[in-house]
């Protein structure tokens, strides 16, 4: 049985980063809008919505896999699909080493599963009255020649220190219950940890579950940050 990429796993890489990309440094929120600061007036204003941040990050990362020189050290494509760039282009090797056909499945999916994706955080952002989201927060653990990395894929701040840990998960299979396992229990635990560790009170864990191939989509609730702060 082969480990190498699979184009579900491939298509999945290309939309959490899409997803993930407009909020690796924290931005504030307001109704599912990410706010700046005006450097005139020192007025905070709307600038996009989560899908309109999303929708930019997936042509980006569609347009720079596309061009002619994304094979190329150092391409756009290289910089773009991991937080590492080039001293980690693992996601842009493992794109190109599929073949043709599943490339151009994936290709085509991309942008459409990530809105999906990112109207589902929207309408959370704005139901759960988020003021902040972050991205990918990057926790370490010792490991045996280094150390190892987890991160959850989403942190959206109630308030100061109260924040709901999401994990996004997209599959091509008709259930959508297979994607979210209870590995995943596991998973939110150390996230909680590390993130109370820094200040923080996890309160809710989701995991978000989305169809690659229709517009099908499933919340699971992982209650294991919101038991352990009582």
């Amino acid at each position: 049985m082969s480990n190498g990429p699979t184009r579900q796993s491939v298509l999945g890489t290309l939309v959490d980063r899409a997803v993930c990309m407009p909020y690796a440094k924290p931005q504030v929120l307001r109704r599912g809008h990410r706010r700046h600061r005006d450097a005139e007036d020192s007025h905070w204003k709307s600038v996009a919505t989560i899908r309109e941040d999303v929708g930019q990050a997936a042509s980006f990362i569609a347009g720079s896999l596309k061009s002619r020189g994304a094979r190329r050290a150092w391409s756009t494509a290289e910089v773009a699909l991991d937080p590492a760039g080039p001293w980690w282009p693992k996601p842009r090797g493992d794109f190109f080493e599929l073949d043709s056909e599943s490339r151009e499945w994936a290709m085509e999916r991309l942008e459409t599963t990530a809105d999906r994706a990112a109207e589902c955080l929207q309408d959370e952002a704005v139901d759960r009255d988020w003021g902040w989201l972050w991205s990918q927060p990057s926790f370490a653990a010792p490991g045996k020649m280094r150390p190892s990395i987890t991160r959850p894929d989403l942190v959206g701040g109630l308030d100061r220190t109260r924040c709901d840990v999401l994990d996004l998960k997209i599959t091509s299979q008709a259930d959508l219950g297979p994607a979210v396992t209870e590995k995943q229990t596991k998973s939110f635990l150390s996230w909680a940890t590390s993130l109370r560790a820094l200040g923080f009170a996890p309160m809710n864990c989701w995991v978000l579950a989305v169809s690659a191939t229709d517009e099908r989509y499933q919340w699971t609730e992982f209650p294991t940050a919101a038991e352990d702060t009582v």
